[in-house]
């Protein structure tokens, strides 16, 4: 539930590869909410001195290219083994809950306040506490459709498209723990037509219409 007083809600926003959060963000923030992109966050950690020492340390010099990490070969060597994509985690994980929660701070203050505030994460359950969340909601879609997407949007291989599905089987039952689950098996407006009710029923509304 939401604190008195306090008029920023913040959603978690989940599910597997390819089932469409990406789509489901840009409906929500065309609604106004403010979008904070875990992928986007987690990207930035890796430019940082403290993050390239760390996995090199971790994986060997090999995914680095000009002294920089290599997210593609950080890929191949982490979604092939199961061992190597758990010790990624726990490096890091600690620090993008950090970078995070840093960022919801920063809209609490600003002036004036999104009304959302909506984390975009794949791996929403897997890390560490970063603050109140006041509804979590996992996008979901039939197994064969989110390989033909995945296939479609990346210039992933079958083969490379497969070891990323199979890399997050075990969040298939984490997400069902949320709160709400989204199927987008359908076209776009059936998924418009979905977050915009969902969005309606979550967030309070001034009496002039206007999102709080």
């Amino acid at each position: 539930m939401t604190e008195p007083g306090r008029q920023m809600r913040v959603w978690g926003l989940t599910g597997l590869i390819a089932a469409g959060k990406s789509r489901v963000c840009g409906i929500l923030e065309e609604l106004g909410a403010q979008i904070i992109q875990a992928d986007r966050l987690g990207h930035a950690l890796l430019e940082t001195p403290e993050m390239i020492g760390a996995l090199s340390a971790a994986f060997g010099d090999s995914i680095r290219v000009d002294g920089r990490i290599d997210r593609a070969r950080l890929g191949r060597r982490v979604f092939a083994d199961p061992e190597a994509l758990d010790r990624l985690n726990g490096i890091v994980h600690p620090r993008l809950s950090r970078s995070i929660s840093e960022t919801l701070e920063a809209l609490r203050v600003r002036r004036p306040q999104p009304a959302l505030a909506v984390i975009e994460a794949a791996v929403y359950f897997q890390l560490p506490p970063f603050g109140q969340v006041d509804l979590v909601v996992a996008v979901t879609a039939d197994p064969d459709l989110r390989r033909r997407r995945l296939l479609q949007d990346s210039r992933l291989t079958p083969a490379d498209a497969d070891r990323r599905i199979s890399a997050q089987t075990g969040l298939e039952a984490a997400i069902r723990g949320a709160d709400v689950i989204l199927e987008n098996n359908g076209d776009i407006e059936d998924l418009r037509a979905k977050v915009t009710s969902l969005f309606a029923s979550h967030v309070p509304t001034r009496s002039d219409g206007g999102a709080r």
